[in-house]
């Protein structure tokens, strides 16, 4: 697809989203060549854009909500603050993509492949992202509150002050991610190896370490761990509304 092709499926979207879709026509772009395209703040909202071909797309500030972007080629396109709200996403390549400071609030991300993509400060709060590959993505500062999370494979992320307070993440696997100022208050943390060498910080480790102190177990062994453990278990930034930790000969009690 030329570029003087794009401008007149935009003119003629743009009056279509204009006259409530009485006039115009609406962007069908499925399956199409767009390979380096400018789209700097096009407005695609609710267009057709399956299996489109965006390699190296320049789509900042693009108006995207509600656009069907199902198994869209997006590798290396530049999403720079796009507003993607309640996108579908669901198997698109998104391999090194720039979406910094995008609003995928409510996008449908099921399956993508994401690895290495620059998602810093990215607005995700209640995006489906089960089974998506965020593989080495970089989302430092990313809002993913209340996200669906399941299965996401996340190794080695940055994923830095991210907020993940109410997210799903049964199954996730987050190895070797730094999760350093990252806020998973309320979220399911996954008690499988997929947890294994997270690095963190103390906000995180003091979390973690109070939740294990609070089992009520009789074994003497862990009661041991559980006392010793105490300090930095009442170092969470929690401790006042769930209580300052004790210890006795039977455990730690509040």
């Amino acid at each position: 697809m030329t570029q003087e092709e794009l401008n007149e499926v935009l003119r003629l979207h743009k009056q279509w989203l204009e006259s409530n879709g009485n006039k115009g026509k609406r962007a069908d772009m499925r399956g199409a060549d767009m390979k380096d395209a400018k789209l700097q703040g096009a407005n695609l909202q609710n267009a057709y854009l399956q299996n489109a071909y965006l390699y190296g797309a320049d789509m900042k500030d693009a108006k995207l909500q509600g656009a069907d972007m199902r198994g869209a080629y997006l590798q290396n396109a530049y999403l720079y603050g796009a507003d993607m709200k309640g996108a579908n996403l669901q198997g698109a390549y998104l391999y090194g993509a720039n979406l910094q400071g995008a609003d995928m609030r409510g996008a449908d991300m099921k399956d993508t492949d994401m690895r290495g993509a620059d998602m810093k400060d990215t607005d995700m709060q209640d995006a489906d992202m089960r089974g998506a590959d965020m593989r080495g993505a970089h989302m430092q500062g990313a809002d993913m509150r209340g996200a669906d999370m399941k299965d996401t494979d996340m190794r080695g992320a940055d994923m830095k002050d991210t907020d993940m307070q109410d997210a799903d993440l049964q199954g996730a696997n987050l190895r070797r991610a730094n999760l350093q100022g990252a806020n998973l208050d309320y979220s399911a943390w996954p008690l499988w190896c997929g947890s294994f060498d997270v690095k963190c910080d103390i906000r995180l480790a003091s979390q973690l370490a109070y939740h294990f102190c609070r089992l009520d177990c009789e074994d003497k062994e862990v009661v041991a761990a559980q006392n010793a453990l105490i300090t930095l278990a009442n170092k969470f930034h929690r401790v006042e509304e769930c209580g300052v930790l004790k210890t006795n000969q039977e455990g730690t009690t509040v």
